[in-house]
Parts: C-alpha cells; sequence; structure tokens
C-alpha cells in the first residue's frame, strides 16, 4: 500500500529544544515519513537557522519569515526583512505576523503594514496569526487590517475562529490551516467550522499543520509536538469531512502547492 504523505504547512522546529539536538532529531523524522513542511519564524533573526533547515533537506523543507506579534516590535529593522525576501528566493511567505489579544492593537496593525507591503512587493502569501480572548476584537482587527492591505492573500494559521471570520477568509481569497486543537474534546465549535467548509465546496481552501512544538494532537497530547505529528491532523480531519485519507492528503498537498507557487 502506497504511504500516505501528508504536508505540515507550519511548524517550528527550531523551537524544539533539547540536549540530542531536537530540532534536526524532528525534521529527520519528518522527512522520513515523507513529509514537506513550512518552517516559520517567529522573529526576523530566525533567518539563518531556518536557512539552514533548506540547506539540510531541499525537497522537503520551506521556510518564512517574519515577526510574531507576540515578539517585540521595539526597534525592528523592517528594512533587513524587506532584502533578506529580496535576495533568497527560498523565503516562500512573510510570517508568521498578524494580531493577539495579549498586545496593544495599535502596535500590531503598525507591525501587519510593515510586513503586509513586503508580501505584496514580492507576490507572496502571509502566514497569519490571530488569536482572541473571546470578545470578537480581534476578528474585527484582522479583517479591518485585510481590507486595508489590498492585494494580500495567505493563511490563517492554527484557525479558531467564527464560520463568520471564515467565511471572510475564503472570500478574500485566503486559506484556513487546522492544528491538533482540531482532535481536542472542547474544540467542536472549530469542527462545525471546518464541516461548514467542507459543505460548501471548499475543499481546495484547506491546509493542515501541526505549530510544533505546541499543540500536539491526539493521541499524542502531553507530548513536545513534531512535524511528524500532523499525520493526525490530517487522518483526524478525514475521517471528519467522510474524505478518503489519501485522497484528502493529495487535496492538501495541491493546496498547499496552489498557495505557496510563487516560490515553491
Amino acid at each position: 500500500m502506497e504511504q500516505i504523505r501528508w504536508i505540515d504547512s507550519h511548524c517550528h522546529p527550531h523551537l524544539i529544544v533539547d540536549a540530542l539536538d531536537g530540532d534536526k532529531l524532528a525534521l529527520d523524522e519528518a522527512v522520513k515519513h515523507g513529509i514537506r513542511m513550512l518552517c516559520v519564524s517567529v522573529e526576523i533573526g530566525d533567518y539563518q537557522k531556518l536557512a539552514e533547515y533548506k540547506k539540510l533537506h531541499p525537497y522537503y523543507v520551506s521556510f518564512s519569515l517574519g515577526q510574531h506579534p507576540l515578539h517585540e516590535y521595539e526597534n525592528v529593522d523592517w528594512g533587513k526583512l524587506e532584502s533578506l525576501v529580496a535576495a533568497d528566493k527560498n523565503i516562500v511567505a512573510v510570517g508568521e505576523i498578524g494580531f493577539d489579544f495579549n498586545r496593544d492593537l495599535n502596535i500590531q496593525h503598525n507591525s501587519f503594514e510593515a510586513q503586509a507591503h513586503v508580501a505584496l512587493e514580492h507576490n507572496l502569501p502571509i502566514i497569519l496569526h490571530t488569536r482572541d480572548s473571546g470578545d470578537g476584537k480581534i476578528e474585527a482587527a484582522t479583517q479591518a487590517a485585510i481590507k486595508n492591505a489590498s492585494g494580500t492573500y495567505g493563511v490563517f494559521h492554527c484557525f479558531t475562529g467564527s464560520i463568520a471570520l471564515a467565511e471572510f477568509a475564503i472570500e478574500n481569497g485566503w486559506y484556513i490551516s487546522f492544528s491538533g486543537i482540531i482532535t481536542f474534546k472542547n474544540a467542536n465549535n472549530l469542527r462545525e467550522v471546518a464541516q461548514h467548509l467542507a459543505n460548501n465546496g471548499c475543499l481546495d481552501k484547506i491546509l493542515i499543520e501541526t505549530d510544533s512544538p505546541y499543540l500536539a494532537p491526539f493521541p499524542m497530547r502531553g507530548k513536545v509536538n513534531c512535524p511528524s505529528y500532523v499525520k493526525y491532523v490530517g487522518e483526524f480531519l478525514a475521517d471528519l469531512l467522510e474524505q478518503d485519507r489519501a485522497a484528502f492528503a493529495k487535496q492538501i498537498e495541491k493546496n498547499y502547492d496552489s498557495l505557496f507557487k510563487a516560490r515553491l
């Protein structure tokens, strides 16, 4: 039987730290299972490490560059981001960037605008972080930022929002990525979002991810997450949406290649 090959559209191996060089082990394990992965930066200083991963596994690894909303923006050199993205065609996306309820919204808007400009200049997708506290402020801020940055596109990574936000994303040309959260017992609302998308012909806008080393999916809850665990997300979602697992994996790969086509 042919091995099903899943794609992890969002992982942070450089944040997996242990005495045995855990980041490299996590990469090697994923490659052994035929998993292509997008290694996502959380700050511009991650560039050297992620470029090293690309050299180690040029077919399986792609990477992004950007400044995460929970990292400091003060004294960030946006010109350096621009120059690195311009010079290194291995950078396939800008991100992760976006909005989080734990930071000042005005600062986050300024950062998003600066990085969205880089994405637009180079026709690259944005990897979008958006985490709400439940009051809807972050969802509203996210929608406003996307409307203001006309022409941007990308993926709502680790989606936990409402059906209305998912519909907004799809209508504006963005993709939705589901993480291991969708396997959690208390994630009924998120499963409803996934089913809503599938029932409305949007399978071509769905991605999956681990967000490793965080959010390990069932049955790996409590462990340090790694890219090879993306199969549990893929299998769970395929079964939830009543899709053949192999066919669903191929659809995910097609979606991934379509979104990041500018530089893959």
